[in-house]
């Protein structure tokens, strides 16, 4: 037997499967709500899907070709990375919301104080 489904998930994703069997099918749309319809930002609490915050869905590749993917909170900006299955590849989430990292933040040194004193006033 073979299972087809076309699913919207929450936040008005639509996904369709193909798969062998019911068990299949529930797994896949599980898999699929997990990723991508997560109910509110884990640090700063917003609803996804009220109007007031949405998430985002953010992918980069370094240049030795490892990939990132993770959910950032359009609200407050904090993100939630997603791990990777070393079989199959399939996404989960990591289950914390961290504060996005900016390379500047750690690659360069805090500017100085400006030296006022030898100004006459």
């Amino acid at each position: 037997m073979s299972v087809k489904l076309t699913y919207l998930l929450d936040g008005g994703h639509t996904i369709a499967v193909e798969v062998p069997d019911v068990k299949a099918c529930f797994a896949a749309v599980s898999h699929c709500q997990e990723v991508f319809s997560p109910d509110a930002c884990g640090h700063c609490d917003a609803k996804f899907g009220t109007g007031k915050a949405t998430v985002r869905y953010k992918h980069r590749t370094t240049k030795e070709n490892h990939k990132f993917y993770e959910l950032v909170c359009s609200k407050c900006g904090w993100e939630m990375g997603l791990g990777q299955k070393k079989e199959g590849g399939a996404l989960f989430p990591r289950g914390e919301w961290k504060e996005p990292y900016h390379h500047d933040k750690f690659d360069k040194p805090p500017n100085p104080e400006p030296d006022d004193s030898d100004l006459p006033f």
